[in-house]
């Protein structure tokens, strides 16, 4: 299963209203064919869009929903969704909030093409007042579709790519918050298409867009990274030339005001091998477009005693390289330096119980928060999650990590049962959601917010922030689920 996190600095508005419950939790609700598409917390109400899923097959006779909440999470109304866009099917996307007003993303179909439009969603009857804005035009079977908003709130992009076995092809447009297109561009990129390829989608404040798409984890393809600046310029970088014969095995990246800085974990031995050095990073140069810097940095050996239990591939211990991480995101920690958040990923065989067959299963075992100093010269230091317990539907045993001046905030879920099987003292946190604060030197403490007694664990995949101290939240279970607000 594929971890996603969001890494948020977190923003400094308050929730006025709000008593000071330290969580406030919905009903308990049953949707048999309606998955969460999106959240929203839009003017002190709660916003969930469902999509029209039955059981885990997608259903075009379904309709999709859009659920409203107040400010306390109890329930308002609902509109459910039929989309239709010149006599044909719809499909609802992503929720945004563009100045004071929320919209939906979604996708209508004309002869063969599928176009990508915005709905704007009145808030008193969740319903359409106005016709569609279009955004664009695209290939309408087996396109995936991203949508990333700068830190600003001025400029929106949207990226949709899509492809056959041994081409891909990309769309990009982007406006601005009053809705003018800044620029769209179609590019055919030489990277055999991967139905899950696009792994981030960034716009700076100035409305320039990066993104990094992939190719299937047989490394047959190196990652490309796609500069889209507003002045007309599109740079397409094979993340591989001069790479000094270093390998790879992912990169993600971070939007900052002068560079574009990608991370990934490196490896000097074949790709495929479980085992990685330190972490390589791309600084890319927005002024001299084109232009950028590497820098490699060795990870310190100790991290090797929380991965050794996992790892595949059996090493002495007086090699350089430790059991593989992948970069799962990056953030700048403003007056401190660069966090990079890795996890290790390990695939554990299950029996089917027919005929003695068996398949592959991924345990999410650990994550490091690294913090780097500016100078990408050392690592400060590296602090563990562990995290000894599988993947669940919505990726539960990811990671959400917020930011403030003095303190990282590490978000997960726990199960020190699981944990305490396990040799090399792993840290311990209690059972439940946790959250972990971090400070400058390293030094952390943690805590339960979220008791899970009914196995209702919450998906850090699907945290919203409302402020700097609060968090729109889902925990639950496949059919049984419940909304949170929780306050930190």
């Amino acid at each position: 299963m594929k971890i996603q996190i969001s890494i948020i600095a977190l923003m400094l508005c308050s929730l006025v209203s709000m008593a000071q419950d330290s969580t406030i939790w919905s009903f308990r609700s049953t949707h048999l064919s309606y998955r969460i598409a999106d959240m929203q917390y839009f003017k002190d109400h709660a916003y969930v869009l469902r999509v029209n899923y039955d059981g885990f097959v997608y259903a075009k006779k379904n309709k999709s929903v859009i659920v409203q909440f107040d400010q306390r999470l109890h329930y308002i109304k609902e509109f459910k969704i039929a989309l239709n866009y010149e006599g044909k099917r719809a499909e609802p996307r992503k929720m945004i909030a563009i100045k004071d007003k929320l919209y939906l993303l979604f996708t209508g179909y004309k002869d063969n093409e599928e176009l990508l439009l915005l709905y704007e969603i009145d808030p008193q009857t969740l319903t359409f007042p106005n016709p569609p804005i279009v955004l664009g035009t695209v290939r309408s079977s087996r396109s995936q579709i991203w949508m990333a908003q700068s830190k600003n709130g001025r400029f929106f992009s949207v990226l949709t790519y899509w492809g056959e076995k041994d081409k891909s092809t990309a769309y990009l447009t982007c406006y601005d918050h009053n809705f003018q297109r800044q620029y769209e561009e179609k590019k055919d990129l030489e990277l055999k298409y991967y139905y899950a390829g696009c792994k981030k989608l960034l716009v700076d404040n100035e409305g320039n867009t990066f993104s990094i798409m992939e190719s299937p984890p047989n490394y047959t393809n190196p990652p490309v990274l796609w500069q889209r600046y507003t002045e007309g310029e599109s740079i397409v970088h094979t993340l591989a030339e001069k790479q000094k014969g270093l390998k790879i095995r992912n990169f993600t990246a971070t939007a900052l005001e002068e560079i574009i800085l990608l991370a990934g974990y490196y490896t000097e031995q074949d790709p495929n091998d479980d085992r990685v050095k330190g972490i390589t990073f791309l600084a890319y140069d927005k002024q001299n477009k084109g232009d950028y810097k590497q820098v490699q940095i060795e990870l310190p050996r100790e991290l090797s005693k929380y991965t050794r239990l996992s790892s595949i591939t059996r090493y002495r211990e007086d090699e350089n390289e430790i059991p593989a991480l992948t970069a799962i995101d990056i953030a700048e920690w403003e007056g401190h330096g660069y966090l990079v958040i890795g996890q290790k990923q390990y695939y554990r065989m299950m029996s089917s119980g027919r005929l003695g067959e068996s398949y592959p299963i991924s345990t999410d075992v650990i994550t490091f928060v690294t913090l780097l100093d500016y100078s990408l010269s050392r690592v400060k230091w590296a602090v563990p999650v562990c995290k000894y317990h599988e993947s669940m539907v919505y990726g539960d045993n990811s990671v959400f990590v917020g930011l403030k001046e003095d303190k990282v905030h590490v978000f997960f879920n726990s199960n020190d049962s699981n944990n305490a099987k396990h040799k090399d003292d792993p840290p311990l946190y209690g059972t439940g959601f946790i959250q972990m604060t971090i400070n400058p030197e390293g030094k952390y403490s943690t805590k339960v917010l979220h008791n899970d007694p009914d196995g209702l664990k919450v998906y850090p995949r699907l945290i919203k922030v409302i402020d700097e101290q609060s968090l729109f939240v889902v925990a639950g279970k496949t059919y049984n689920e419940k909304f949170g607000i929780i306050k930190w």
